[in-house]
């Protein structure tokens, strides 16, 4: 172990096949501290490499946004989803009598999931299951084939239509236009344990739509690449990088082949 100005350094030895699950606990404990690596094997986004006498160390970044940042987002946020719930107040109206006509059950779908600095909020969807068959097994994605999905309730998640609800979930707050896809509570408890920087994307409130969305990382796709993209957003982001997103997610977005 040895001091170099204010750095604490020292070295431990870690199994091979324990190694990513300490660096990545470390990574997500420590703020201005570093973790040595003495290889760099896996994914460890969201964070920076630099050279210390020679060795690799690892800082993890900060991402969080500034005050003036967070007001204009969210000031952005607030009058585009209100404005959207106007505009497309017949259509949602319309969707919803579809759904109760297609199956008994209410309209629309609560679930819990994880927001912006780890808080746990109710998000709304319109429901395409039905509601009298309950999901069985651990927490999962959706897979292809499911009994559950009624025949509207197909076509309003192959559009992302289902998600529409959601803009009530940013005039309150909870959720912003654009940010990662919040993920229900028992799945981040176990991404936590298992991806590098995942905490990272608590820097920044969970959104309708996302730059993984758009870039085709959605549902049962590769979790790294999607916390990648998202890390990236997080890094990057500007209120025209939000309008942009927002544009590519009507060509690209809404019609979804992992969407089930």
């Amino acid at each position: 172990m040895s001091r170099y100005r204010d750095y604490l350094r020292f070295s431990i030895r870690i199994c091979a096949d324990r190694r990513d699950i300490i660096i990545n606990q470390a990574s997500n404990l420590l703020e201005q501290r570093s973790v040595f690596l003495p290889s760099l094997p896996g994914l460890y986004i969201g964070n920076k490499i630099v050279d210390f006498h020679w060795l690799p160390e690892l800082y993890p970044n900060h991402t969080e946004q500034g005050l003036l940042k967070r007001a204009i987002k969210r000031g952005f946020d607030f009058i585009a989803s209100l404005c959207a719930v106007i505009v497309l107040s017949p259509l949602l109206g319309f969707i919803a009598l579809l759904v109760k006509l297609s199956s008994p059950g209410k309209v629309l779908y609560r679930q819990q999931r994880v927001t912006g600095k780890g808080r746990v909020f109710t998000m709304y969807k319109f429901r395409s299951m039905r509601s009298d068959m309950p999901e069985n097994g651990d927490a999962h994605w959706t897979k292809k084939g499911d009994p559950r999905i009624t025949p509207i309730g197909a076509f309003l998640r192959k559009t992302s239509i289902d998600e529409l609800p959601q803009l009530f979930n940013v005039i309150g707050g909870s959720m912003s236009l654009i940010g990662p896809r919040p993920e229900r509570s028992e799945l981040v408890a176990r991404f936590e344990k298992e991806i590098p920087g995942y905490r990272l994307r608590y820097n920044m409130k969970a959104g309708i739509s996302g730059w993984a969305q758009v870039n085709g990382w959605r549902g049962d796709t590769s979790l790294e690449r999607r916390i990648e993209c998202d890390l990236y957003y997080i890094k990057n982001w500007g209120l025209f990088f939000d309008v942009k997103i927002i544009l590519l997610t009507f060509f690209r977005g809404f019609l979804n082949k992992n969407a089930y």
